[in-house]
C-alpha cells in the first residue's frame, strides 16, 4: 500500500519504522485535510506546498517518472470494472 511504501522509504532513509509510519500517516492526513477544506484543484495545493528545488518536488518527480499517476488511475478503473462485474 501507499502508506507501507512511504514507511519503508523512510526506513531506507534512516528513520525507525515507527517514526516513518507516523510521518507517512501525518502527511496523508494533513494533505486530505487541506483538500477537504478547499474547492481548489489538488495541483493548486501541490504548487503551494512544494519548492522548485525542494524535497517534496524531488519525491513527486520520482513518482511521476515511475508512472504513479497512471498506476493509480488504472487501479481505480480496474476496481470499478470489477464492481460492475459483481453487480455493484
Amino acid at each position: 500500500s501507499f502508506v507501507q511504501a512511504l514507511a519503508e522509504g523512510g526506513v531506507a532513509a534512516g528513520l525507525t519504522y515507527e517514526a516513518a509510519r507516523r510521518m507517512a500517516c501525518d502527511t496523508i492526513v494533513g494533505s486530505i485535510a487541506l483538500l477537504n477544506a478547499s474547492d481548489e484543484h489538488p495541483d493548486v495545493w501541490r504548487n503551494r506546498v512544494t519548492s522548485p528545488a525542494g524535497t517534496t518536488i524531488a519525491g513527486l518527480q520520482v513518482l511521476e517518472e515511475n508512472g504513479f499517476h497512471g498506476a493509480v488511475m488504472g487501479a481505480v478503473q480496474s476496481a470499478a470494472r470489477r464492481s460492475r462485474e459483481l453487480g455493484g
